[in-house]
């Protein structure tokens, strides 16, 4: 991935897109830091993922994971075990 300067990409901006369109995709940075990445409509239609509700995603990560795999072992440690807030009843 190409990695271009947020001055670079705004005086060289009908580059960029021609870059992108060609299927290349280019970070723009601010500053050092990345402030965007600009990818081509197709890629970006692949990463974009519609997760639906939770109840959805809860129904496919069941249909599709057999929950008996998974070991005791391997989610100790992923809950914090402290007893959390108090509580007045």
């Amino acid at each position: 991935m190409t990695t271009w300067t947020m001055s670079d990409a705004r005086q060289r901006f009908h580059a960029l897109l021609d870059r992108v369109a060609s299927g290349q995709s280019i970070q723009i940075t601010r500053h050092g830091e990345v402030a965007a990445v600009v990818v081509a409509p197709r890629d970006f239609e692949r990463l974009k993922v519609d997760a639906g509700t939770f109840a959805e995603a809860l129904r496919r990560f069941r249909a599709t994971t057999d929950a008996t795999d998974l070991l005791i072992d391997e989610l100790e440690g992923l809950r914090d075990p402290a007893a959390g807030r108090p509580i007045t009843l």
